[in-house]
């Protein structure tokens, strides 16, 4: 188990090399940098304490075939003693849309802001900013300008948008068709397609051609062998009127366990030192199993009740903490063993004491 005591104000100081957004913002003297555009060659000298926290601050689809489905994901740090609060998310046009996965950031939490175009209602270069509005404690607004850019071709129509499996049992991978329709020269063709993961493979398959329109099947399929947890690609749609032709496709597929465990991070929240806390951990499957133990690095203040006998798809474990005596954070990591199963499956508890 590892339990870290609580850093003192003048220490949690020390350990930190950036200083606050506060005395950044203090330290600026030209105070009308702030809101302007933020491109990713600034150099860093004169990047705003907010667009420090951006590991990148612009970003270009390229071009997208219409209906394509376009997204694209900015990751955002807090390296700063304060929390930085996000304000709003704003844009410049209404062919782009952005949410966040955070409302705020605490020291060195990181968070992530998703990009997308609409390639249904607009067509032709589109040219946005995406604008993240920041704030800290005791300080004023600060904003954060994203250039975002696209051309969607209205030549070429994918459907759906992009080929998302949802969730894949792992062992079974899985099989998508898109359609890809295409109307101008009588010549066009797809050569080949080039997927970037080795866990998923593409083929396109030419099923119509009258003129100068063409149709393609575009078969997607994720491996049998594919790990545990998110499957991500970019397929590349090579056609003959490449470079400036391709045709982006994206991928994405959850590959589950046969026995999956929830909540994947227990939470006790904050406690008192000596406090108890239970929490049930739920252990499903598809078919009846038998749990053979729960283990971690060291359960001095963990218990567990289980029943070792009992073969059913559906085992509800009762966690229980009795919080130490010393202030500091939680973070252990249990292992669940499964008769006739040789990878173990984990989950992780995690809580806070303070007196």
């Amino acid at each position: 188990m590892t339990f870290r005591r609580f850093l003192s104000t003048a220490a949690a100081a020390a350990a930190l090399t950036t200083a606050g957004p506060l005395a950044a913002q203090q330290q600026t003297a030209d105070a009308s940098r702030v809101g302007t555009v933020a491109a990713s060659t600034t150099p860093a000298a004169n990047l705003s304490w907010a667009e420090k926290m951006f590991e990148v601050r612009s970003h270009d689809f390229g071009t997208v075939a219409r209906g394509a489905d376009v997204k694209h994901t900015l990751t955002v740090k807090n390296p700063y003693e304060e929390t930085v609060r996000l304000v709003s998310l704003d844009k410049t046009c209404g062919c782009t849309a952005a949410k966040a996965d955070f409302t705020q950031l605490k020291t060195g939490e990181t968070g992530q802001i998703t990009l997308e175009m609409n390639t249904v209602q607009f067509m032709g270069e589109k040219k946005s900013n995406v604008l993240v509005n920041l704030a800290f404690e005791g300080g004023g607004t600060t904003q954060v300008r994203i250039p975002v850019r696209s051309y969607i071709r209205s030549d070429v129509v994918v459907q759906p948008g992009s080929a998302d499996f949802g969730a894949v049992e792992i062992g079974s991978g899985g099989t998508k068709t898109l359609k890809v329709d295409y109307a101008g020269k009588p010549d066009w063709r797809i050569e080949g397609v080039e997927s970037s993961s080795p866990h998923v493979t593409a083929e396109a398959v030419e099923t119509a051609r009258t003129g100068g329109t063409v149709t393609y099947d575009l078969v997607v399929k994720v491996a049998e062998d594919a790990p545990l947890g998110v499957v991500k690609d970019r397929l590349v749609l090579r056609t003959n009127d490449s470079p400036s032709g391709d045709v982006p496709v994206l991928v994405s597929a959850t590959v589950n366990p046969d026995i999956m465990v929830t909540p994947q991070k227990v939470t006790f929240g904050t406690l008192r030192p000596g406090e108890r806390k239970t929490v049930n951990v739920v252990v499903r499957g598809k078919k009846p199993f038998r749990i053979d133990e729960v283990v971690s690095e060291e359960l001095a203040c963990f218990a567990v009740r289980l029943d070792s006998q009992s073969t059913k798809p559906v085992h509800i474990i009762p966690l229980t903490i009795e919080a130490p005596e010393m202030d500091g954070s939680i973070d252990e990591t249990f292992e669940v063993t499964v008769a006739g199963r040789d990878t173990p499956l984990t989950f992780t508890a995690f809580g806070t004491v303070r007196k």
